[in-house]
């Protein structure tokens, strides 16, 4: 399915919605240009995010611009083992959503309403609730 090959059809979206694709490419390279942050440090931090993704096509495109920018293989290591460290982090930190403090039993999840997702138009496509987890 990964393919860059398949990043060509983008063309398509830029016709389908040309105003919105516009102003996302306009968005796009606002977000990555020079200013309080470079370049480098930019392109870095959207490859750790690109890793915490998991986006190939992202991961291949932020690592070229990355290294355009001047990053080497031990910048792109580090941006990499910062990725995960976040993912771990993330992990270990929501795990103390699994037991109540002092009594060390789990309580059931107790999902929450956040949302209905009502922009969907066509009857083939149902509503979607999204939630949140209280506790695990």
């Amino acid at each position: 399915m990964f393919d860059m090959k398949n990043l060509t059809r983008l063309k398509k979206l830029d016709e389908n919605a040309p105003d919105t694709m516009k102003a996302f490419w306009a968005f796009d390279k606002e977000a990555f240009k020079e200013g309080a942050i470079d370049v480098l440090h930019k392109q870095l931090m959207a490859v750790a995010v690109a890793l915490t993704t998991q986006c190939p096509y992202c991961i291949e495109l932020h690592v070229k611009a990355a290294r355009q920018a001047g990053a080497n293989d031990t910048m792109l290591t580090e941006a990499a083992i910062g990725a995960a460290a976040m993912r771990a982090g993330a992990a270990v930190t929501h795990a103390s959503h699994c037991s109540k403090s002092n009594e060390g039993t789990a309580e059931a999840p107790q999902a929450v309403p956040l949302a209905r997702s009502s922009t969907i138009k066509s009857s083939e496509q149902p509503l979607r609730w999204y939630f949140r987890v209280e506790s695990c």
